[in-house]
C-alpha cells in the first residue's frame, strides 16, 4: 500500500487501475453455483479482462485466496487477500496485506456454521473493524443498499452506526447494482 507521499510523488497525478474487489467462488461461497469458478479461473478471467487488481471475497471463508494468489504468481495480477464477512450489521469486505496477515485476522473472529449456507460471523462488524486495525488492512461496507447490507440491517441513525461509519478502517461503500467483470450474481 502506498504512502500519501508516494502517491502525491507520481508525475502525471492520480493513477487508475481496473480491478474487481469483491469476486467469490465456487466451493467456498454458498451463492455461487458455477463450478468453473475456481480461484484460478477467476485469475485467468481477470487477466484475459486486463485487470490489474482482483480479491477472492468468499462468505465467511478465506481457503481459495492462496490458490489465486500462486495462479497469479509471475503476471501483472495484484490478489489483494479478503474475505467478505455475514455479521450481524451487514456485509463487511476486509482486505488485508498479505496472506499471513489475513490468517491472523480470521483467527481472531468468531463464526457459526462454517461450510453452511447459514454461515455467519459472529463478530460485530465494529469490532471486525477493530481487529482489521491492527493488520493494516481496509474494509468496505458490501452492497449496503441491498440484502444483507449495513443500511438493510441497521436502518436510522443509531449512535453505534456513527462509529461505523466513521472508522478509520472504512474505505469504502460499495451499492448492490455495482457491475463485476468477473461475476454477475444478483444476490451476495
Amino acid at each position: 500500500m502506498a504512502t500519501l507521499n508516494e502517491v502525491l510523488a507520481f508525475p502525471d497525478g492520480a493513477s487508475f487501475f481496473r480491478a474487481d474487489l469483491h469476486i467469490h467462488s465456487f466451493a467456498n461461497s454458498h451463492d455461487i453455483t458455477d463450478s468453473s469458478m475456481t480461484p484460478t479461473a477467476i485469475v485467468k478471467k481477470a487477466l484475459a479482462e486486463k485487470l490489474s487488481l482482483i480479491a477472492i471475497t468468499d462468505h465467511n471463508e478465506m481457503s481459495g485466496v492462496p490458490e489465486a494468489i500462486e495462479a497469479a504468481k509471475g503476471s501483472p495480477l495484484l490478489v489483494v487477500p479478503g474475505v467478505e464477512l455475514s455479521t450481524s450489521d451487514g456485509h463487511l469486505l476486509c482486505y488485508l496485506p498479505d496472506l499471513d496477515c489475513l490468517h491472523q485476522f480470521y483467527g481472531r473472529l468468531a463464526f457459526a456454521d462454517r461450510g453452511m449456507d447459514k454461515s455467519r460471523c459472529q463478530t460485530s462488524m465494529l469490532e471486525c473493524m477493530n481487529i482489521l486495525d491492527g493488520f493494516g488492512g481496509f474494509s468496505v461496507l458490501a452492497h449496503v443498499d441491498g440484502a444483507k447490507g449495513f443500511e438493510v440491517e441497521v436502518p436510522g441513525n443509531a449512535p453505534h452506526k456513527v462509529d461505523v461509519m466513521k472508522h478509520k478502517r472504512l474505505l469504502g461503500i460499495e451499492m448492490k447494482n455495482s457491475s463485476s467483470p468477473i461475476s454477475r450474481s444478483e444476490e451476495h
